[in-house]
């Protein structure tokens, strides 16, 4: 199933990083600093005004890692936890703000080996990061969600560049990508430059999928804060707080509350633009008013009225 704690922290990936000699992170520790590194990436990014809010307005799902820990489904290793935490802070890598690298980056190994799991294929999960083959089959569980009905995954070796990856607990080989054609799913090398593609993270590195949504897309440089842009393509700017000023054509930092906002996009993450006054107001907070989840902070759900905190899921028995 291909989810686990990136997905509970929902810290976005990068390249891999090296573990520094003799530094580690106790499992006691770890929770917090990973939460810090979210909320850091999370101001830097525009999605929180600061630090603090973040935190405040934010859940960990903790306790099914906690007892994996404690039975023994789970191992942890603080060093490459401590490398994990610095990968995902690092502005240039996990805490980048740009989308090309957000596309383009995978989970850093560091992140993967701080857990590794014990159970057997077959065996009862929750996690990803308790099975041996790091694959928690949820196909067994109601809307094939995350539940304590699911099974491991058999392990599997990477699929070869031309191989068959039409299964969903295909992992293609290091370097290709699994890319869905008029005769199936196979492995492939990534699009070059300036060609057509139909896939979002299918181009090279440094380059994405983009379209105007009238026609097939180009694998393409999103333009950076101060570079032309165009107001009607997908992705219109490389940095998530930055948006394709439609008069100017060139991106510019979005505004934050009490800015205008005459066209809609000019609004910084944790603001939203009023339709009414056609200007930038915060985000809801947890347990203020609300219609929809986009009234409320990134993580929130609006449930009666209120921007509330997802409910934490307790261990399985």
């Amino acid at each position: 199933m291909r989810r686990g704690l990136a997905g509970l922290f929902t810290l976005l990936g990068a390249s891999t990083c090296g573990e520094e000699a003799g530094k580690s992170l106790a499992f006691a520790d770890h929770f917090a600093a990973l939460a810090q590194a979210k909320c850091e990436r999370g101001v830097r990014c525009g999605t929180f005004p600061d630090v603090s809010t973040c935190r405040a307005n934010s859940v960990q799902q903790t306790a099914q890692v906690t007892a994996g820990i404690d039975s023994g489904k789970i191992k942890y290793d603080g060093s490459a936890a401590a490398a994990c935490v610095d990968a995902l802070s690092a502005p240039d890598e996990g805490g980048s703000c740009s989308l090309t690298v957000q596309l383009a980056a995978a989970v850093p190994r560091s992140c993967r080996d701080m857990f590794q799991g014990t159970v057997a294929d077959n065996g009862a999960c929750f996690l990803d990061e308790e099975c041996v083959s790091r694959n928690c089959d949820t196909s067994a569980c109601p809307l094939a969600i995350m539940c304590c009905a699911a099974r491991c995954a058999a392990t599997s070796s990477p699929v070869l560049l031309g191989g068959d990856c039409a299964n969903s607990f295909s992992q293609c080989a290091e370097g290709t990508i699994c890319k869905t054609t008029d005769t199936g799913s196979i492995c492939t090398t990534r699009t070059a430059p300036d060609q057509p593609c139909t896939e979002l993270t299918e181009c090279a590195a440094g380059y994405v999928c983009n379209s105007d949504r009238t026609a097939p897309g180009t694998c393409a440089r999103l333009p950076e804060e101060g570079q032309s842009c165009s107001a009607t393509v997908l992705f219109a700017c490389d940095e998530s707080t930055t948006f394709c000023d439609p008069v100017a054509l060139k991106c510019v930092r979005k505004v934050s509350g009490g800015g205008a906002c005459p066209s809609g996009p000019e609004c910084i993450a944790h603001t939203r633009c009023d339709t009414a006054t056609r200007t930038c107001v915060p985000r809801g907070r947890v347990g203020e008013g609300c219609t929809a989840a986009l009234d409320c902070l990134d993580g929130l759900t609006c449930a009666a009225g209120q921007c509330l905190l997802p409910t934490v899921a307790p261990a399985c028995p």
